[in-house]
């Protein structure tokens, strides 16, 4: 037996067509509110932990990339790297200057990110607020993918790696030297843990930031491409 979304997936291979549900997706854009924060979360899990009161295997998020589109279209960008390994007091900060307490925020795989968040909440209280705000305000723009939007040329697959290409085909992380999340964990962690890292740290960084900042524009872009066929 095969579900509703297991089904669509297998008539848009069998028929090879793009089947869009236009009046759901209309929906589901609709409700979410301006300004919309694009948040992207880069993290080190070690088995070991390297800072107090981390478990083993927890996120350190060492890094974030945040586009804000106004109702209007105007868009900007905030970029956050650590250069140790510390609890990113700073990166919360800056982030919270950068958005406020407003809008929505709007993630790919959104319980990986207000999942940080809650580790967040237990290591660093001083941002309760803000972090709470965003897990009550967060939007999973993969969700659009899991029976709303399903093509084929994806692979039966929802992750924007795999959704980015077809939808956006100008933009691709294959020219990146940085390609993946687990490139990024273990480029970071060898730049701040490793003392025989040989690597140019300034290109380092940049390879790390410019990764992370396609992750955010490939959603605000995607959702672009959703908002000009409904």
């Amino acid at each position: 037996e095969l579900s509703a979304n297991q089904q669509l997936q297998v008539e848009s291979v069998r028929q090879e067509l793009v089947l869009i549900n236009k009046p759901a997706i209309e929906k589901t854009l609709a409700n979410i509110i301006f300004p919309l924060h694009f948040v992207d979360y880069e993290t080190f899990p070690t088995a070991v932990p390297k800072l107090d009161n981390m478990g083993p295997h927890n996120h350190l998020v060492f890094q974030v990339s945040i586009h804000t589109m106004q109702k209007n279209g105007a868009l900007t960008h905030f970029e956050w790297l650590g250069d140790k390994l510390e609890q990113p007091n700073e990166m919360l900060k800056q982030m919270q200057n950068f958005t406020g307490l407003t809008g929505t925020f709007v993630s790919w795989n959104a319980p990986f990110e207000v999942g940080r968040n809650k580790d967040m909440l237990a290591w660093i209280p001083e941002f309760t607020e803000f972090l709470n705000y965003m897990n009550s305000h967060m939007f999973d723009l993969e969700t659009v993918f899991k029976g709303d939007y399903v093509d084929y040329r994806f692979g039966g697959r929802t992750s924007i790696k795999k959704v980015l290409p077809v939808l956006c085909p100008q933009f691709s992380y294959s020219n990146l030297e940085v390609q993946d999340g687990t490139m990024a964990l273990d480029t970071w962690g060898r730049m701040v843990s490793d003392p025989n890292f040989k690597e140019d740290i300034k290109q380092t960084r940049k390879n790390l930031l410019e990764y992370c900042k396609l992750d955010t524009l490939a959603m605000v872009e995607i959702y672009k491409v959703l908002k000009f066929i409904i």
